[in-house]
């Protein structure tokens, strides 16, 4: 896990620095390599890299919560970030080291993240759905291809995981349940999360994240110009996906596009697939 910081170890943000809105990372385990891409400029860093994380300069970076110990990934990084973000002062990619946060966590079994609220956040694509659907009637727009909507969808609201609920006669699975769910588990694995709460956006979801604009001229950009206005109209209030945190004894275990879930909630589960 990495965090890019100033020159005084604050972490940027969108809301701060949009810019970062181009940086495009990419893990390739193939090579073992996160690749950074702005623009036509790429730089690739190892995914694995003992001899930094036993030697590098350590930096202490405060999440909002509590402070985390991580690693400075050097100066040929950091002029590479500073450049293609132009930025008028140097920033820093930190990586996240375990043993350093070890003994702030033993005690609390906690792990050490540089997220605000969660590692994770988790998407419904039956709710995409819906405030595409949403969107399309309350601006008048004609756009046949309604797979590239969803996509530009999913580069506004940025999650990391995203499910697809199964269709289901009950009516408890109504739109945007994911929003009372209190768990998630992986079927076949150890993998559990725990729903933290409910992602409330913000004026960031207006932003296209192609071009750190709040608007453009092509149609698929003109959904976001009014996009928390037209959430909080179709749902009465602003919020848009779930929080997650991954229990501690799912370490090495692996999920896999296609995998199934299942959702807990009210007593109940839902069958959805990832």
């Amino acid at each position: 896990m990495w965090t890019i910081v100033d020159s005084n170890h604050v972490q940027l943000s969108q809301k701060r620095m949009p810019n970062l809105c181009k940086l495009k990372p990419i893990i390739n385990l193939d090579s073992m390599k996160l690749c950074l891409e702005c623009g036509e400029e790429n730089l690739e860093i190892d995914l694995v890299n003992p001899n930094l994380e036993r030697d590098g300069e350590v930096l202490t970076i405060s999440n909002h919560k509590s402070d985390v110990y991580g690693v400075d990934e050097g100066e040929q990084v950091a002029d590479w970030l500073s450049r293609v973000l132009e930025l008028t002062e140097k920033c820093r990619l930190v990586r996240l080291v375990e043993r350093l946060n070890n003994n702030e966590n033993e005690s609390s079994g906690k792990r050490s993240s540089f997220a605000y609220k969660a590692d994770y956040l988790l998407i419904n694509q039956k709710s995409i759905e819906k405030i595409r659907t949403h969107l399309i009637s309350e601006l008048e727009m004609t756009i046949d291809n309604l797979k590239a909507i969803d996509e530009y969808l999913y580069q506004q609201f940025r999650p990391n995981l995203v499910v697809d609920t199964l269709d289901n006669d009950d009516s408890s699975t109504a739109l945007f349940d994911e929003e009372y769910w209190k768990e998630f588990r992986v079927v076949g694995t150890s993998l559990r999360f725990v729903v933290v709460e409910n992602c409330s956006r913000c004026q960031m979801i207006n932003i296209d994240q192609q071009t750190n604009k709040p608007e453009t001229m092509n149609k698929l950009s003109m959904l976001s110009k009014s996009l928390l206005k037209n959430l909080f109209k179709l749902k009465s209030n602003s919020k848009f996906g779930i929080y997650l945190s991954l229990n501690s004894e799912a370490d090495g275990t692996e999920m896999m596009i296609g995998s199934i879930g299942q959702a807990k909630f009210d007593n109940q589960k839902l069958d959805s697939l990832l």
